[in-house]
């Protein structure tokens, strides 16, 4: 982690990260281990990454950013080397993470009226894939197959609060989001046989949801009413 001033009294940064390193460990391991004409090689990990930044404009309007990003991977191949020029190779894997992105505009209208503008992006993805390819006296085979699906976000959202006094609030506001869905493709190729090279799924769908909200805060002694 490391966090720090851009500018003194006007911006400042924090980036964050994580790796685990099961992977880098084990290799030297299997390496050892394998028999021989035999080569391993093991993906495994994840990683998480963050970081933020702000950015004070003057007295009455700022700015925060901030991004994540992480990823979970296994992922195992082998490669077995016969007489000559032979060999058989397979390699399989899956893996899957997110991305997801704000900036965030706050700004003082008086000292009862504050209110934010978000604009979002977000993203997911799962992959799944398997190869297997064989040369034998100089004739090659292989094949492979490919699975992804995924979803996509882009939003925006503004929020206001007026403070009437200390025991009585309103908030309202509204966001809208584009959703794009990727239910999933496959994609199978071969020249085992015969050559096939093709690929199948649903197509991608899109869609809008948006939502308005009031929201009345109220707090009288040891009671209080929230009403939306």
């Amino acid at each position: 982690t490391l966090e720090g001033p851009i500018k003194k009294n006007k911006a400042s940064f924090m980036i964050s990260g994580r790796r685990t390193y099961v992977d880098v460990i084990a290799k030297p391991l299997i390496k050892r281990a394998a028999e021989q004409g035999e080569e391993i090689d093991l993906g495994m990990h994840f990683y998480d990454l963050n970081a933020k930044v702000n950015y004070t404009i003057n007295s009455k309007h700022r700015l925060f950013g901030s991004v994540y990003s992480g990823e979970d991977l296994f992922s195992l191949g082998i490669k077995d080397v016969g007489h000559g020029n032979d060999y058989s190779k397979s390699k399989a894997g899956v893996d899957w993470g997110n991305f997801t992105s704000a900036l965030r505009w706050n700004y003082i209208l008086s000292p009862k009226w504050f209110a934010n503008t978000t604009l979002t992006y977000s993203r997911y993805r799962f992959n799944f894939r398997a190869a297997l390819e064989e040369k034998t006296n100089n004739q090659i085979e292989s094949f492979s197959a490919l699975y992804f699906s995924g979803i996509e976000d882009l939003g925006a959202k503004f929020d206001m609060d007026y403070v009437y006094s200390p025991n009585h609030w309103f908030k309202f506001g509204g966001q809208i989001i584009n959703h794009k869905y990727s239910p999933g493709a496959t994609q199978f190729k071969s020249d085992i046989s015969s050559n096939i090279d093709t690929t199948f799924g649903s197509p991608n769908i899109s869609s809008v949801e948006s939502a308005l909200y009031f929201e009345d805060d109220i707090r009288m002694g040891a009671f209080g009413i929230n009403a939306g």
